[in-house]
C-alpha cells in the first residue's frame, strides 16, 4: 500500500462512494445525535466522539506531537451533551480532513519512522472511521424508524 491508496480510502470515507458522506451522516440535530436508542450501547454523538478521540491520538503520532500523559483509556467513550454536539462533529470532520491532507500531500511528509508506519496509522484512521460511520448510518435509521 502507498500513500495514494490510503488517501483514496480516506477520500471515500469523507465523500462517500457506496455509502453517504461522513459530513452528511453527522448532519443531525443535537438532540437526536445525543439520544441513546434502545438496544444500542451508544449514541451517535458518543460514537463520533470516540472515533475522533482515536483519530486525534493517531494524528499526534503522524505530526510528531506528544500524546497526552493521562490514562488514554479513561478518556475514551465520552457522552457529549447537546451543547457539545456542534464542536464534536466539526472537530471530527476537521481531523478526518487533516488525515486526508497528510495522506495526499506531495511529498508525503509525516513524523513517523517510515512511510510504511505512517501509512499503517493512516489506514487505521480510515478503517476505524469507516466502521463508526457505518454505525452512525445504522443509528440514524433506528432513530428515523422510532419517529415513524
Amino acid at each position: 500500500m502507498n500513500s495514494a491508496t490510503v488517501a483514496e480510502t480516506l477520500r471515500q470515507v469523507i465523500e462517500g462512494m457506496d455509502f453517504a458522506p461522513a459530513k452528511r451522516l453527522v448532519n443531525i440535530k443535537a438532540d437526536l445525535a445525543c439520544e441513546k436508542r434502545e438496544g444500542f450501547p451508544y449514541s451517535i454523538a458518543t460514537n463520533i466522539w470516540h472515533c475522533d478521540y482515536w483519530n486525534r491520538l493517531w494524528l499526534t503520532r503522524l505530526k510528531g506531537e506528544k500524546r497526552p500523559a493521562k490514562n488514554i483509556w479513561a478518556e475514551d467513550w465520552q457522552e457529549p451533551g447537546e451543547q457539545d454536539w456542534k464542536e464534536v462533529k466539526e472537530r471530527f470532520l476537521a481531523n478526518l480532513d487533516a488525515a486526508f491532507a497528510i495522506a495526499s500531500a506531495k511529498p508525503f511528509e509525516h513524523a513517523m519512522k517510515s512511510d510504511d508506519d505512517a501509512i499503517k496509522v493512516l489506514n487505521q484512521i480510515a478503517v476505524h472511521t469507516a466502521y463508526h460511520v457505518g454505525q452512525v448510518a445504522l443509528l440514524k435509521r433506528a432513530l428515523k424508524a422510532k419517529s415513524a
